[in-house]
């Protein structure tokens, strides 16, 4: 590397202003001379450029005051405004212009309006496709439109094309390339992520009805609705995490009088009391694993102190004995997710929400908004059609009981008055609750649009004859998240229920993953950061540790790919948040890690006798690294270095 010298003055000594500077040459080397004030001391000092990049970009910094200091042994600037670097700053200014001219048409703005995977014998990073949804709207041609926002900017770093159909290409500018992975290297990715945001979000997922514990169905929640809430929280959003338990109804009853069932065929080995299995004719029903467990546990501590009749029929006894069974089925449910890397902030009762009359004061809330009405059999509707729901609903049956549906509105509202966004992850069977619980809030004066839902499509077991099998609670025949967990490792499981979009089904065949492991995209992805890090060591061993903050001498297509590949991290989380589907993040890291692969096989990345693109490749080696993590971190799974 050529001499520096470094700008003589202590941290605390920092430069008022620039009074000037100006370039020469020396030794065919550019170099600046600048001349800066700070308190009481006037100070020249001559600084020498590596190369033509870092002239424009000192060059910059001057113009704006935000030079404080070169370090030789880093081979880079340290500047007053970090965030505020010229590259960066207008890409992020072209983003908000493009957004706020889609406002302009009332368009909603969409991160897929750039497209990135552009044919091979396009020469261009990304294109953008906003052009063609104004152009309907405002009738005009689409180059004309395109030509107009051209205009609206200044384009003069980047090259441009406008194709027949109207949509922009552009290629970056090798400063933005060299400044964000500059940036991403210095920052060690903490420049990916957002600001705080003053914005409340309220995530629930899992809510599995505690009939039993987890399994492999409600774990697929657990997985997607934590992803979500990392990336929203990576995202600068105060995120809630929250766990709903329905601790009231008939299948609460059902589920002790399954366990009362277990407990006395345990205990008696006989029969249960038939007037047990008059009430709950389904005797099958929570008949699992679980339930079994459960019993087996009451006895220990118990005896036979539940095998009289009298449990069921006297609410006191009744109560206790359904808060020690939900207790000890919540302590394992809250286990298994812990051992997974599962927490929640907030975990919610049904039973709770009744509580200092809240029920009472939401109907009459509701009654007063007159949003009620009494049907001739005595039951209570709630006119959620004055919302766009198909038909009112039942809140209160003939016989007094509040339904699920009251508990939900009871629920929301409480949600909604603590956050100012609620997403809902939901089984796919949940479907037709969106439009009647959207319009209850709505009645209630909340936006529709602050309460989305993520619906989760079920995972099927594969059969040894290949057919598909559905869980079951209910029927005992569920494959529990603890069993899983014997059979694959807690990453593989994570990944291959995130793998696929939320509303898809999953069919598992444990044998097939077992044995192809190894073929993998986790594997791949875990492989090609282990890769890095590998690669990092072995400079280090060579003494070619030296990373540099310059790309100039990356000119293959291949360098230039996997730049843009990085690039495309903040955008493929803010499309995650715009569609709430974490599978974006699973594709993306493959692609990385299948490129990085691919150059990797194609390329010496350490080369003794060319030190300087060695110290070149190695920071795009580092910043592969970086982001491979932070996206295995997102979805919880782990970032190997040796595999």
């Amino acid at each position: 590397m050529s001499e520096v010298t470094k700008i003589p003055f202590q941290q605390e000594e920092q430069p008022l202003f620039y009074d000037n500077h100006k370039r020469f040459s020396k030794n065919n080397l550019s170099c600046f001379q600048v001349e800066y004030l700070i308190p009481s001391k006037r100070k020249n000092i001559t600084i020498q450029s590596i190369n033509a990049v870092d002239y424009s970009l000192f060059e910059d910094y001057i113009s704006r005051k935000e030079i404080t200091e070169y370090h030789e042994e880093k081979g880079m600037f340290n500047r007053l405004k970090q965030d505020n670097s010229k590259h960066f700053a207008k890409f992020s200014c072209l983003i908000e212009n493009w957004k706020n001219i889609a406002n302009k048409h009332s368009i909603t703005w969409k991160s897929s309006f750039l497209q990135w995977n552009l044919p091979k014998n396009i020469p261009f990073d990304f294109s953008l496709t906003l052009i063609l949804p104004i152009a309907h709207k405002t009738k005009k041609n689409p180059r004309e439109v395109a030509r107009e926002i051209i205009e609206s900017n200044d384009y003069s770093d980047w090259e441009i094309d406008i194709t027949k159909q109207g949509y922009i290409n552009f290629r970056f500018p090798i400063t933005y390339q060299q400044e964000f992975l500059r940036e991403t290297f210095q920052e060690e990715g903490k420049n990916l992520q957002s600001e705080k945001k003053n914005t409340n979000i309220n995530i629930e997922y899992v809510s599995a009805n505690p009939t039993g514990y987890l399994h492999l169905a409600h774990f697929r929640h657990a997985v997607i609705g934590n992803t979500l809430a990392n990336v929203y929280q990576f995202a600068g959003y105060n995120v809630v995490r929250e766990y709903y338990i329905n601790d009231r109804g008939e299948q609460i009853a059902t589920l002790m009088i399954s366990v009362l069932i277990s407990y006395h065929e345990q205990l008696k080995g006989s029969p249960p009391p038939k007037q047990w299995l008059d009430k709950f004719k389904e005797k099958e029903e929570y008949s699992g694993k679980s339930s079994q467990e459960i019993a087996q546990k009451l006895i220990n501590k118990w005896g036979r102190k539940y095998i009289r009749e009298e449990v069921i029929t006297n609410k006191k006894e009744f109560d206790i004995l359904k808060k020690e069974i939900l207790e000890l089925i919540l302590a394992k449910i809250r286990q298994d997710l812990e051992n997974c890397g599962i927490e929640f902030d907030k975990w919610s009762s049904e039973t709770d929400l009744y509580k200092n009359n809240n029920d009472s004061k939401l109907f009459s809330e509701l009654e007063e908004k007159k949003l009620i009405h009494n049907n001739r059999e005595g039951a209570i509707f709630f006119l959620s059609s004055l919302a766009g729901d198909e038909k009112d609903r039942v809140i209160v049956k003939q016989n007094g009981e509040y339904t699920y549906f009251f508990s939900d509105i009871l629920y929301h509202r409480d949600k909604l008055k603590r956050a100012d966004k609620i997403i809902n992850v939901w089984g796919a069977d949940h479907h037709g609750y969106i439009s009647r619980i959207k319009a209850a809030c709505q009645l209630l004066d909340y936006k529709a649009e602050d309460i989305q839902i993520v619906l989760v499509q079920t995972v099927s077991l594969l059969t040894k004859e290949g057919k598909t099998k559905r869980f079951s609670k209910r029927l005992g025949n569920t494959i529990e998240l603890e069993e899983a967990l014997q059979y694959l490792a807690i990453d593989q499981l994570k990944f291959f229920l995130l793998e696929k979009e939320p509303n898809q089904p999953l069919s598992l065949n444990i044998e097939l993953l077992k044995e192809n492991q190894e073929k993998t995209r986790l594997y791949y992805i875990q492989y090609a950061h282990a890769r890095c890090h590998q690669i990092l060591q072995k400079a280090q061993e060579k003494g070619l540790e030296q990373i540099s903050p310059n790309i100039d001498l990356l000119k293959a297509e291949s360098e230039r790919k996997i730049c843009n590949l990085l690039i495309r991290f903040p955008f493929v989380l803010e499309n995650i948040l715009e569609e709430n589907k974490p599978h974006h993040l699973v594709h993306y890291l493959y692609e990385v890690a299948r490129a990085w692969q691919i150059y990797y096989q194609n390329n010496i990345i350490l080369d003794p006798k060319n030190i300087a693109l060695t110290t070149q490749k190695l920071l795009l080696v580092k910043d592969i690294q970086l982001i491979l993590k932070l996206g295995l971190e997102l979805m919880g799974v782990t970032a190997p270095n040796i595999m």
